[in-house]
């Protein structure tokens, strides 16, 4: 069952209940309670965020991120609703899905070598839209919210918007020492969520242009990592034609 994210409001109550409702097509988005983690939810992810730096192994990093999008996948896309019972986002659910299990493959298949080394500077510019996608300072308003705490309790690790950026600027930074499928598929699905995004902010009501913002490094990363092989294989073409004219 697909269920739009435009006709239902969904809010975690006191007692952590899920409720929704649906709303007129003149209804002001911002009147509708979004779904945001409490504080409890935000200190335990960041608990679970924090696990590859308790145990720093290549592994260790493979297995936490395939288990980040699996549980993106089915703790973003599914819920319980008074108006609509079972409510599965499959149009998400999906695709996102398939990302978590070709991570899974690559933990049993591992071809990501996490060995930094020193890059070309125009490689790096990914690290401000990745840390802003990390930091993610926004509200239950979708306003902005500059509060350095939200570097502990962001939802980076929770949803899937913040997440996949830095994940994917991770691989950049690696490549080409990367499973390119899986560079390849996380960067197309990450572009396809972000295009949506961008939709949103034109048709429905609410939608702030803040929110926009913290969505561009969903966009211009995930196109990065579509297009980081033509780059690199472009980058380099062009050093080894300097060099042969500077012999």
């Amino acid at each position: 069952m697909l269920v739009s994210p435009c006709l239902c409001g969904f809010a975690f109550s006191p007692t952590r209940q899920l409720t929704c409702h649906q709303r007129s097509p003149n209804e002001d988005l911002s009147r509708i309670p979004v779904a945001q983690p409490d504080r409890t939810c935000h200190y335990c992810g960041t608990v679970y965020r924090s696990l590859p730096l308790w145990i720093p192994s290549r592994q260790n990093c493979r297995r936490f991120f395939a288990i980040l999008f699996l549980f993106i996948a089915f703790s973003n896309h599914i819920a319980v609703t008074d108006t609509y019972g079972l409510a599965v986002v499959t149009g998400n659910l999906v695709p996102v899905l398939i990302v978590g299990l070709l991570w899974v493959w690559e933990v049993y298949r591992p071809q990501n070598s996490y060995v930094f080394e020193r890059l070309p500077a125009w490689r790096y510019w990914i690290l401000p839209f990745a840390f802003l996608a990390f930091w993610s300072p926004i509200n239950a308003q979708l306003n902005p919210d500059f509060n350095p705490l939200l570097l502990l309790t962001s939802s980076f690790g929770v949803m899937y918007c913040p997440t996949t950026p830095v994940i994917i600027a991770l691989l950049t930074l690696i490549y080409p020492r990367v499973n390119t499928i899986v560079l390849r598929t996380t960067s197309l699905v990450g572009l396809i969520v972000g295009l949506f995004n961008v939709m949103s902010y034109f048709i429905m009501p609410g939608y702030t242009f803040w929110n926009l913002v913290l969505h561009t490094p969903l966009i211009f990363i995930s196109l990065y990592g579509l297009l980081i092989p033509t780059l690199a294989k472009t980058n380099l073409s062009s050093q080894v034609s300097h060099q042969k004219r500077t012999r």
